[in-house]
């Protein structure tokens, strides 16, 4: 991975649990915890240094998924007609948005 800035997903379904409670630890670490198997991890080097720790920690038949997104706002826009809401709410703000709206905030987007 290339050095700078990137926003990854990284979601986990660990089927042991002393496995996935040793996961869940580092990864609170390393990342933002989106859900309880659900993180955000900044940059391409943090990234990396998550998919090597995850291969150490993780076997076979654990799943494990690391995804690049286009940026933060990519998760809470994808698929919508956002634009077009957001006007007819008239504040600029989803409904039910109010949780993403402070991850935003806090993560400085």
């Amino acid at each position: 991975m290339a050095k700078g800035k990137g926003t990854y997903l990284v979601a986990y379904d660990i089927r042991e649990p002393r496995r996935l409670r040793r996961v869940h630890y580092r990864l609170k670490k390393a990342g933002m915890a989106v859900q309880y198997s659900v993180f955000l991890v900044d940059g391409h080097r943090k990234a990396l240094e998550v998919h090597t720790l995850l291969k150490e920690l993780t076997e076979p038949e654990d799943d494990v998924r690391i995804y690049q997104i286009q940026g933060r706002h990519a998760l809470w826009m994808a698929g919508r007609d956002t634009q077009s809401r957001s006007k007819a709410q008239g504040k600029g703000k989803l409904p039910g948005l109010g949780l993403f709206s402070k991850l935003i905030a806090k993560l400085g987007a």
